[in-house]
């Protein structure tokens, strides 16, 4: 095109490059947590956020959707789940972006600004970041402006070296988020600082409080891609970026997934012996229990209420009553828990709860 021929006007729903925004982190780390605290900010309003739950049981899009629905926001979620994205970068994630993209230019959805990916706790994001790399149509619409990974203080400390999922999170870091430091002394905060700095020397290192405090770093982040954009430019039909370009065959025949359910409400007695009972059977096993509980109420007259159950590890979080937002969009009032362990225990841990549920 001749300098004396005028661009075309600029299609505000098809940008050059759309930021992406990646938040990474070992299994409740809290990285759903973490990412509700930054929609109450500008910086992530308007984008399209992609959930990536290990499981069959998607539980963090609900609290997400709801609490982009109180803030008014144009925040949508779209859902993938029973895989880790890294392992179906062919299938389910690539045909979603894709999608996602014809929907947003033919404006059947809205015309979303950025994209945030959760990955599940045991994602690799190497693969990931090099299907935007790689892959034709997507390296045209998306950029990856940055990956954060949220670093629980009070379980990674024994996680750093002996889970490959925990170290190439941290190794592939933008920013390291720490989070829980409430729940560990100064100086076991200040030694996983330190392990953190050795692994990641370049990340933005900060509390999760911090850094949600404060969210220039976001929109850094988010500002990184014009900047990027011209680099890739600067570099085509050469090798790509390093931080695109690595590629990870793994598996993740470790981690079991389980979904303990029942259509009849739930004493608080059970659930709670049931959550004791999954961190004294399967010590050093347990990653991650997660769910929903209807609780019965006390009264006869009482209505059952939906309670969120939450435990990374053996650290178990006290369950708490869902706020309206939530309840509103529960599909149905089961109960659903899903428990992660490192080896095959389904048959056990549906056996406690069984059990638990005739004692109570």
């Amino acid at each position: 095109m001749s300098q004396s021929q005028a661009s075309p006007p600029a299609d505000p729903r098809r940008p050059d490059r759309m930021p992406v925004i990646v938040f990474s982190g070992f299994l409740g780390a809290g990285k759903t947590t973490f990412l509700n605290t930054l929609l109450a900010g500008p910086a992530l309003q308007d984008s399209m956020i992609i959930v990536n739950e290990y499981g069959d049981a998607g539980l963090d899009s609900l609290f997400l959707e709801a609490e982009g629905a109180a803030k008014g926001e144009g925040l949508m979620v779209e859902e993938l789940t029973s895989g880790c994205l890294c392992c179906t970068l062919q299938g389910p994630l690539v045909q979603t972006l894709e999608d996602l993209l014809r929907a947003r230019d033919n404006g059947r959805i809205a015309p979303f600004k950025q994209l945030v990916i959760e990955t599940t706790g045991l994602a690799d994001p190497g693969p990931i970041l090099g299907a935007f790399a790689r892959h034709p149509y997507l390296s045209l619409r998306y950029l990856v402006g940055g990956i954060v990974t949220v670093v629980d203080a009070a379980q990674e400390p024994t996680r750093l070296d002996e889970s490959p999922e925990a170290v190439a999170q941290i190794a592939v870091a933008d920013v390291l988020a720490l989070s829980k430091t409430d729940l560990v002394d100064g100086e076991e905060t200040d030694a996983l600082r330190r392990a953190l700095t050795q692994r990641n020397p370049d990340a933005l290192l900060a509390t999760t409080a911090q850094l949600g405090a404060d969210t220039n770093w976001l929109q850094n982040l988010l500002d990184q891609v014009d900047a990027k954009a011209v680099a890739l430019a600067d570099h085509a039909g050469g090798d790509e970026p390093h931080h695109h370009a690595h590629h990870h065959d793994h598996d993740h025949h470790h981690a079991y997934s389980q979904v303990v359910e029942t259509s009849e409400p739930v004493s608080e007695r059970a659930l709670q012996m049931f959550m004791d009972l999954l961190a004294m059977n399967f010590p050093g096993d347990l990653l991650r229990v997660k769910g929903i509980a209807w609780i019965a109420g006390e009264g006869a007259e009482s209505e059952p209420s939906p309670w969120a159950v939450h435990a990374a590890g053996p650290l178990q979080h006290p369950a708490r009553p869902l706020s309206d937002g939530v309840v509103a969009r529960l599909p149905d009032t089961a109960t659903r828990i899903v428990v992660i362990t490192r080896t095959d225990q389904n048959a056990r841990i549906v056996d406690l709860f069984e059990a638990c549920l005739r004692q109570a």
